[in-house]
């Protein structure tokens, strides 16, 4: 491998020790092994090298919304409102004057999947202009709601310019794992930003203990599809890098998001115990997941 592609692709260290070595994508198999470092600099998690861009196009499209059928089937029956109702609040608190439920404002959410937060996003502010934007075709999810637009885009292009619009909030909700780039992820979404915009990311966290306790059995440890997971300090660096010549402050945390029981129940094969356990009660337990971007306001979110 060319020497100079072996940095990491937030903090750009050449500091990188492999962590897993001729690896295999979990559900689908890929042309080639796949090799996992650890930036010794920022504790970011990177894949080199990455899967060519037919590789993801023929993983992707074997999905139905954006998703394997595993993890769609499992978020079917085990559904994440809870989270997606957090990171719409978590995101609207970004935006600076606060926004009330029927507040006129513009968002974009970017990797939107099967449509479960766009559609959130949109009833409860119906007065908002949204968009949502993917690889594939208009969800069902957002059947009848009538102040989303939905365009069909490859989100390793440049789809900003394919957009050509400016957004008072942009968010991009654990998709950016999944990108070639997330350099040019982040600044994709820098560009559907207004001036006094704000953006609003969440992915795995790799400097987490969920991380360093599960290993390979972390859940979001998916060789070839989640292919770079950021660190907090990873993440700051990247915004922070991007973020010139923008008014809005950047911030990276840790957070927690629920899910239910019955998630992680069936996730790691315990369905059993559905019968016995509310598993429709969303709980927090640490994943491994932090929250980041620039926030229109004096400062970032908080946990």
């Amino acid at each position: 491998m060319d020497k100079l592609a072996m940095i990491c692709c937030f903090c750009r260290s050449d500091k990188l020790s492999i962590k897993y070595k001729a690896e295999a994508h979990r559900f689908n198999k890929m042309k080639n092994p796949i090799d996992i470092y650890t930036c010794r600099e920022c504790q970011s998690i990177v894949t080199l090298p990455l899967p060519s861009k037919e590789e993801l196009t023929a993983l992707y499209s074997s999905y139905h919304d954006g998703m394997s059928p595993t993890i769609r089937n499992l978020r079917t029956n085990n559904p994440l409102t809870a989270w997606y109702r957090q990171c719409v609040a978590r995101a609207t608190k970004q935006v600076k004057p606060n926004i009330e439920k029927n507040t006129v404002f513009s968002w974009i959410d970017v990797g939107a999947g099967g449509g479960e937060l766009a559609r959130i996003m949109a009833l409860e502010f119906p007065g908002s202009i949204g968009t949502a934007i993917d690889f594939h075709n208009r969800p069902f999810a957002l059947d009848g709601i009538s102040n989303v637009d939905w365009i069909s885009c490859d989100l390793n292009e440049d789809f900003s310019s394919k957009i050509n619009r400016k957004f008072d909030l942009v968010t991009s909700i654990t998709v950016i794992e999944h990108v070639l780039s997330p350099g040019d992820h982040i600044k994709n979404c820098r560009q559907l930003m207004k001036n006094d915009g704000a953006l609003y990311v969440t992915a795995p966290c790799a400097d987490t203990l969920a991380e360093k306790v599960l290993g390979k059995s972390w859940p979001y440890m998916i060789p070839g599809e989640h292919l770079n997971i950021p660190s907090v300090k990873g993440m700051a660096i990247l915004l922070q890098r991007l973020g010139e010549g923008i008014s809005p402050h950047v911030f990276a945390n840790k957070t927690i998001l629920p899910y239910t029981l019955g998630y992680f129940l069936s996730f790691f094969r315990l369905s059993f115990l559905r019968s016995v356990v509310p598993h429709s009660f969303p709980v927090k337990l640490p994943t491994g997941i932090l929250e980041a971007g620039y926030s229109s306001g004096d400062k970032g979110s908080s946990k």
